[in-house]
């Protein structure tokens, strides 16, 4: 089964990786809109993206500041039954970070798009560990839309992007041409 890996260095201990990938409240400063769970094997976690987007995971894999596994079980249709885990390796005052996203059914334009946002998403990751740096969720998809249209995504997914965009923005004019 196709399997989404990045590898990243970040420059802060792994208790701080890992509470920015496991706590709620932590989670909310670089992926979602809002997200309840606690860090407890078996745990329901809740990432809001939207009332389309409302995912829920199983914590599978705890091992407290070393290795972290969710196994989606409501979410859209390719990401059901997939696992998304961080390993975490601690090299001096840097974590070595292993990310995967494993379980896919196969290599569609999905998995793409997804390979593409975990990219962005995880540079997010860093830069909040290491420069306090928060991008609202509204923000990031506005910066997300770029690589929507790079990959011809779905238009649904272009239509809710466009959506939270234009809840942060009040109103917005766009031209895919002129913006990118």
């Amino acid at each position: 089964m196709p399997t989404i890996y990045h590898q990243f260095i970040v420059s802060a201990k792994p208790t701080k990786v890992f509470e920015a990938l496991t706590s709620a409240k932590e989670l909310n400063n670089w992926w979602t809109l809002k997200c309840s769970g606690q860090q407890l094997l078996g745990a329901d976690y809740n990432f809001y993206f939207g009332p389309e987007h409302d995912w829920h995971a199983e914590v599978i894999t705890m091992v407290t500041d070393q290795e972290f596994t969710w196994l989606m079980t409501e979410a859209m249709d390719d990401w059901k039954s997939t696992e998304v885990g961080f390993m975490l390796i601690e090299e001096g005052d840097h974590t070595r970070v292993n990310f995967s996203h494993k379980g896919w059914k196969e290599e569609s334009d999905h998995f793409a798009i997804t390979n593409y946002c975990w990219g962005q998403l995880l540079a997010g990751l860093k830069n909040y560990v290491e420069k306090g740096e928060i991008i609202p969720f509204e923000k990031e998809k506005l910066r997300s839309l770029h690589f929507l249209f790079l990959f011809k995504a779905p238009c649904a997914t272009v239509h809710f992007i466009l959506q939270q965009a234009t809840v942060y923005l009040g109103r917005i004019k766009f031209n895919p041409v002129a913006s990118f």
